[in-house]
């Protein structure tokens, strides 16, 4: 989320030969806001954060395989701020970075280097962009190389997430760091957690902790775990999903909420075979305040696999827009295609509509006809957006019937409520023309019969008066 209350989405394109780097930007009603923009060309983007002052950044690789770390700030309306910066110091880099833009302006990066990326650093910039610190994690063992997670907490003191592989033995590693704007941060903890398999992720929660979610590669059972701010364990390991199947690679993603809880994502085989994105809630003392919900809709699983065009990514990733809602992007699998898709829920549990449906895939802007095999990948390429066109056409002509629908009946409903106010308000002429003539006929009758009743006694006393005579 940035910080206007804009969000974007960015992925990857294999554009023929080279890896770019792509983007959509949103407003805070999840309204694309312009096309999508190309923000690296010809490197492989690794991860991406909002900054505090505006704007994001992006680190990303170049070189052969493996190559230089190096970042670039783009604004909020996706141009690029200032030069690149380089992060590392020429050293082979891997793929597990993460980058965080923290609250005094600047961002931190958390990476591996070395022939077997077994050294593990993280590195802090202050608000001009200027290195001010790094750090050599601790517990840091020989042939590592796994995944790197940074997350700040609510005291400003940041938390970094490594795997480890020792000699077979694999653990996650966290690190405490307490940071600032100049050249005083320092490591303030450090500890570890056994793990089958680096599928684990940290999430900051807004009463100042954190909590830690982790897959057992054994099990399968995805389970989490909360600490304080200083490190030390607050509510035991407690199960969020027992079920993952055989299939599960993801790393389960988080996000805090404003209760002091959190919002867990993460895939597993469902009963169709492919695998799907669930979610679920928690609070801050690990209790679900929700059930289990599937997230992904349709009989078109979570990708994972590669293809030529589009890398396995294997996770989703999950945030909440400006107005609460949740937002989740994940690679879907489409036949032989992958898409990018943004689902929101207004209240957990109750699925709404696609926001997004980008498919790199029919990027009609890279077609090229001078090979065979261009020519095939272009037909493929018209053929999706073809049918992507139709999707969008179905969708649209399902909402239109829907709204046809509804008319039909709030137009029934307005003219039923109009014959209840005439009938409460408006007079009944008939029945009250007979009402009158009734009252009328009896008003006569009682008239006649008073003149009747006054006759006879006049009758009376006329006889008495002819008797006196």
């Amino acid at each position: 989320m940035l910080s206007n209350g804009h969000y974007l989405i960015t992925w990857r394109l294999h554009d023929g030969a080279a890896n770019n780097t792509y983007a959509q930007l949103f407003d805070g009603s999840h309204n694309a806001l312009g096309s999508e923009a190309q923000l690296i060309a010809g490197y492989d983007p690794i991860s991406v954060s909002a900054l505090d002052g505006g704007g994001f950044i992006m680190t990303y690789s170049k070189g052969s395989g493996a190559g230089n770390l190096y970042a670039q700030v783009f604004s909020n309306s996706l141009s690029v701020v200032g030069s690149e910066i380089q992060i590392n110091n020429g050293q082979t880099v891997g793929n597990y970075i993460d980058v965080l833009g923290v609250t005094y302006g600047g961002f931190a990066v958390s990476y591996s280097k070395g022939s077997n990326y077994e050294s593990h650093h993280v590195k802090i910039f202050n608000n001009s962009r200027v290195e001010t610190n790094s750090f050599e994690l601790q517990n840091v063992y020989a042939n590592g190389g796994g995944r790197n997670n940074l997350i700040e907490l609510s005291n400003g003191h940041l938390v970094s997430l490594i795997f480890e592989n020792r000699g077979g033995v694999m653990q996650n590693v966290l690190n405490i760091f307490e940071t600032s704007d100049d050249a005083t941060s320092a490591q303030v903890g450090a500890f570890t957690r056994s793990s089958g398999y680096p599928a684990a992720n940290i999430v900051s929660l807004t009463n100042g902790g954190f909590a830690f979610l982790s897959t057992d590669s054994s099990s399968r059972v995805l389970s989490g775990e909360i600490f304080d701010n200083t490190g030390n364990s607050v509510v035991s390991s407690f199960t969020i999903s027992d079920n993952l199947g055989p299939h599960q690679y993801g790393t389960p993603q988080a996000t805090s909420t404003a209760d002091g809880g959190f919002i867990v994502s993460y895939t597993k085989t469902g009963s169709d075979g492919y695998q799907d994105l669930y979610a679920r809630k928690y609070d801050s003392a690990g209790n679900a305040s929700a059930t289990e919900f599937l997230v992904n809709t349709g009989n078109e699983g979570i990708s994972n696999q590669r293809n030529s065009s589009r890398d396995y990514n294997g996770t989703s990733n999950i945030a909440i827009a400006s107005d609460g809602t949740y937002l989740f992007t994940y690679d879907q699998t489409e036949s032989s295609e992958y898409s990018v898709r943004l689902v929101g829920t207004n209240s957990i549990g109750a699925y709404t509509t696609n926001f997004l449906q980008s498919s790199p895939t029919s990027n009609l802007t890279s077609i090229s006809l001078g090979t065979n095999s261009s020519s095939n990948t272009a037909i493929q390429k018209l053929d999706t957006a073809l049918e992507e066109l139709n999707t969008i056409r179905a969708s649209l002509g399902a909402l239109s019937n829907r709204i046809d629908h509804i008319v039909t009946n709030n137009t029934n409903t307005a003219t039923n409520i109009a014959k209840s106010i005439s009938r409460i308000e408006d007079a009944d002429f008939a029945a009250e023309t007979t009402n009158l003539a009734k009252q009328q006929i009896l008003q006569q009758a009682a008239t006649a019969m008073l003149a009747q009743a006054n006759a006879s006694k006049q009758n009376i006393l006329t006889l008495l008066n002819l008797s006196l005579r």
